[in-house]
């Protein structure tokens, strides 16, 4: 397995909020200097994981969730998991999109690049209709060692309306586990959900919940301060790429 460079014992979390902020404003000579590509890289990092955003089961209410904002229609939550270094995130917004054509968008592999950054590789194993195996790859510049997820990925229906596609990391032998020579970390993914929710024949509630842990030396409290955007960065351009364009239907939702 490919090793992260490891970040100084001194560097707390007060330098890297002020480090992100000035990712935010240095010059563009600047931004091309390694050590701002890689804080610039582990502020988005949290937006990479689009289709395999992860939440333990019995994260629906919102009655744990601390909200931390709202923006463009779209409310982030944080909250503690017990017994985990990584808080878990939540987002929730309402896109104009009729459910069958928000999930047929969502599923389409050949669109997961259009909204889900810095996803490099994905593939696909159908095991049925409602069930497969998802492998993703993400581009992350020096310092850090790609990334890559394994994914169990399992679509119900609880009621008429509601369309639930559950995640979680998984093993297989066609995917395994990379080697020091591969340049590689295999991250983390608890069980996992999105949960779609038809509002109209035009409009889709939208309610994702994430707990992703990258491995390798992201140390927790980086990755906690990374997590607060997640929420917005994710939906945001999920909700505008699915809003752009039209999408063949899935003919398993085609009368929902």
């Amino acid at each position: 397995m490919a090793a992260d460079r490891e970040f100084p014992q001194w560097c707390g979390p007060s330098l890297i909020r002020c480090a992100e902020w000035r990712v935010a404003w240095v010059s563009a000579d600047q931004r091309e200097d390694p050590m701002m590509k890689g804080l610039a890289t582990l502020r988005t990092w949290a937006g990479a994981v689009g289709l395999g955003v992860v939440g333990t089961v019995g994260f629906a209410g919102t009655a744990d969730w601390t909200r931390i904002g709202e923006k463009d229609g779209i409310t982030s939550y944080l909250r503690p998991v017990e017994g985990e270094r990584v808080e878990a995130t939540r987002g929730v917004t309402t896109v104009n999109v009729p459910l069958c054509e928000l999930i047929s968008f969502y599923v389409d592999p050949s669109l997961a690049t259009t909204w889900v950054d810095m996803l490099t590789e994905y593939e696909v194993i159908e095991l049925n209709a409602r069930q497969s195996i998802v492998w993703q790859r993400f581009d992350m510049p020096w310092p850090v060692a790609d990334r890559e997820f394994l994914l169990q990925v399992n679509v119900t229906r609880p009621d008429e309306r509601t369309v639930k596609v559950s995640l979680v990391s998984t093993t297989d032998p066609r995917f395994p586990p990379p080697t020091d020579g591969d340049g590689l970390v295999r991250g983390v993914m608890s069980p996992s959900s999105w949960t779609f929710t038809r509002l109209s024949e035009s409009r889709t509630k939208v309610d994702m919940v994430g707990h992703a842990d990258p491995s390798g030396a992201f140390p927790a409290w980086l990755i906690n301060i990374i997590q607060q955007t997640f929420p917005y960065n994710t939906l945001s351009a999920f909700a505008r790429e699915a809003e752009n364009g039209k999408v063949p239907l899935r003919s398993e939702c085609a009368d929902w």
